[in-house]
């Protein structure tokens, strides 16, 4: 059965043991490209150190005064190192401050010798040894840690030898890896990938096999956590995830994934403040210029297109120019078609959940007589939306901020009413 990142994460803690030698079961994690396979093995090491870190500054803050400098430069040492910690996206400074704590082994261009060591023949001793390989030196001064054999799919018949030997038995070539670090890998699956060797039986038999698929919610919660633009998670909420991957082996160049949209992400923001557009009229430029084409880099043509599109309509109904009654959206008397008049309401309605807020309807200075105007407007909006979408869109806005703004707002018409009953039944 497969899972979320999130359920994957707890099964791996739940064979896991830093502290008992021979406690931790080896685990082979199985997902499609760009599912977050590597990211997730990161987080258990950056968890462990932050728990580390934790109790090094409460051991070492408590011998010092809290207002000498002493104590002020262990406070800046603590927060600097926590910050790239609970990273966003992997960087080199991270992997740097985790190396002693990860060694990760991409197979398919690892030699053998480093996952077996190097046989050297003793002649005054009549015997031959395996010689620890100088990447496993860093295991000798930690005492804990992760052995990631990653792409293990890409692995030759005498690797996955070797990866056997490690992940069963905790053993390179001749060297026990001592207690406290373990051995997890990773591998596509053979449907995702043309590269894909069948992982042996025997291999699989002897660990976890823990699959992970995307999932919509799961996603959501992580791009919140770190950070990914509002805009593109709420795409991904109004296509209900159709984007959110589409690996497909036919496809030679780029395709959505939850790793390219992350990147998307840091690729519009980073745009964003070198050309600062401002105006609608010069975002919709922007992203019609500038950002569609970057983004096809990513996610391909078709993701690119199909956010291009959502993004435009996005951006076309700004809260402001809703308010003061001067936007309205098509409606089934003046819509082209039903098709077109579904895809802009549905938009209309998702931006203007995204961007609402009780500020909007009670500007500081306003008079009950503006703000009147202003919900006045708001409902307006929301009756001229179709049903269904309606009710999509009051489920779209935090429950207690709409049930705040309509109990604040004075007015006790039926549409209130009508508001406060779909609310209730949402």
């Amino acid at each position: 059965m497969t899972c979320t990142i999130e359920e994957a994460k707890r099964r791996i803690l739940n064979k896991l043991s830093w502290d008992e030698d021979g406690a931790s079961e080896p685990i082979i994690l199985w997902g499609p490209p760009g599912v977050g396979k590597t990211e997730l093995i990161v987080s258990l090491v950056c968890d462990r150190m932050l728990k580390d870190l934790e109790a090094q500054f409460i051991s070492e803050g408590k011998e010092l005064d809290n207002s000498s400098e002493e104590f002020k430069q262990l406070v800046a040492g603590y927060e600097k190192t926590k910050k790239v910690l609970e990273f966003d996206h992997v960087t080199h400074e991270l992997l740097e401050l985790i190396s002693p704590h990860l060694l990760v082994i991409r197979l398919a261009e690892r030699p053998i010798e480093q996952l077996q060591g190097v046989v050297v023949p003793s002649l005054s001793e009549n015997y031959a040894r395996f010689v620890m390989p100088e990447n496993l030196a860093k295991i000798k001064n930690s005492s804990w840690g992760i052995i990631f054999l990653d792409e293990l799919d890409k692995a030759s018949d005498s690797k996955f030898g070797a990866a056997t030997h490690i992940l069963e038995n905790n053993v390179i070539g001749d060297f026990h890896l001592p207690k406290g670090w373990i051995t997890l890998a990773a591998c596509n699956r053979e449907e995702d990938s043309h590269l894909s060797n069948p992982v042996p039986p025997e291999l699989r038999n002897r660990a976890a096999n823990i699959e992970i698929d995307q999932n919509l919610n799961s996603w959501i919660k992580w791009a919140n956590k770190k950070q990914i633009r509002p805009d593109i998670i709420l795409f991904h909420k109004f296509t209900h995830g159709e984007w959110l991957a589409k690996y497909d082996l036919e496809q030679t160049y780029a395709f959505p994934t939850p790793r390219t949209w992350a990147k998307v992400s840091r690729t519009i923001s980073n745009l964003e403040k070198k050309l600062n557009p401002i105006s609608i009229e010069e975002k919709l430029s922007f992203y019609d210029r500038v950002v569609r084409g970057e983004m096809e880099d990513f996610v391909g043509k078709e993701a690119a297109t199909a956010y291009y599109t959502y993004r435009k309509l996005y951006l076309a109904y700004p809260i402001d120019q809703i308010l003061n009654g001067t936007k309205k959206i098509p409606t089934e008397k003046n819509a082209i078609n039903t098709s077109s008049l579904i895809s802009e309401q549905c938009t209309a309605a998702f931006a203007i959940a995204d961007q609402l807020t009780v500020e909007h309807l009670r500007p500081q200075g306003s008079s009950p007589e503006q703000q009147k105007f202003l919900l006045g407007n708001l409902i307006g909006f929301i009756r001229d939306l179709m049903p269904e979408i309606r009710t999509i869109y009051l489920q779209s806005i935090h429950k207690t901020r709409i049930m705040h703004i309509v109990l604040d707002s004075g007015m006790a018409d039926d549409l209130i009413e009508e508001i406060v009953a779909y609310i209730a039944s949402a």
